[in-house]
């Protein structure tokens, strides 16, 4: 919290300006929200940004460049062909999907590291990195592992059909990709990210203007959606 009158940055929650002494005004709990949710959006419209940027601009130029080859071949271009070029662009980006979300993974954290440049702030401060304590480790990973079975029993409950249609349509299951590529995306990049983005800088926002038990239920929902398909909901919330 930032005194007003000497812009000296105290701890959450701070009475006095630990700097000047000056009396620091409460903020309202709505305006506490809304800068909370505010905050926690920022960073995700940004990861939304990216990552469906980087697919769209890939789309964009595999479509002028195989426009432009068609032309120059035929010297024409209908409805049926343009239609065909597309269906073309859409396949080609779903094999190189992992490629996509790489790139869009390194191009996120330099614009997340150049943020926090501009702003003059701490990187493991503002992504609230802490050691975990090893005695902690045993019972997260229980809570994991636990949280399996629990998914698998949801899934139950979900339609038949739904389930066939999560088999059948998954995108990744799509992509011809290098098995390094594959691997570096899935294991690495995109599991870092994700951490970032949803644990290390909305979920801290959100818990500063909701408390840490709807922080946690937001978050997960949040990042849950955006994985498009219930089956896809249900194991990553």
């Amino acid at each position: 919290m930032k005194c007003p009158r000497c812009q000296n940055e105290n701890y959450e929650g701070a009475r006095f300006c630990t700097a000047c002494g000056c009396m620091i005004p409460r903020e309202s709990r709505v305006r506490k929200f809304l800068m909370a949710l505010l905050h926690a959006f920022l960073y995700f419209g940004l990861y939304l940004l990216i990552q469906q940027g980087v697919s769209l601009g890939y789309q964009v130029m595999l479509l002028a460049q195989m426009t432009g080859n068609q032309i120059l071949v035929s010297g024409t271009l209908n409805k049926e062909l343009l239609q065909q070029l597309l269906n073309d662009v859409i396949a080609l980006t779903l094999a190189h999907q992992y490629s996509l979300l790489l790139l869009s993974a390194l191009i996120t954290v330099l614009i997340l590291v150049f943020i926090f440049r501009l702003r003059k702030k701490d990187a493991l401060e503002e992504l609230h990195i802490r050691p975990v304590p090893l005695a902690r480790a045993p019972w997260y990973v229980l809570l994991g592992v636990s949280l399996q079975p629990a998914a698998r029993l949801l899934l139950t409950l979900l339609p038949q059909k739904w389930l066939q249609n999560f088999a059948d349509t998954n995108p990744l299951n799509q992509t011809s990709d290098p098995l390094a590529v594959e691997l570096i995306s899935a294991i690495i990049a995109v599991p870092v990210l994700e951490e970032l983005i949803f644990r290390a800088l909305m979920f801290p926002r959100l818990r500063r203007g909701m408390g840490t038990f709807f922080a946690v239920l937001v978050t997960a929902g949040v990042f849950g959606l955006i994985h498009g398909h219930p089956v896809s909901f249900i194991y990553a919330s």
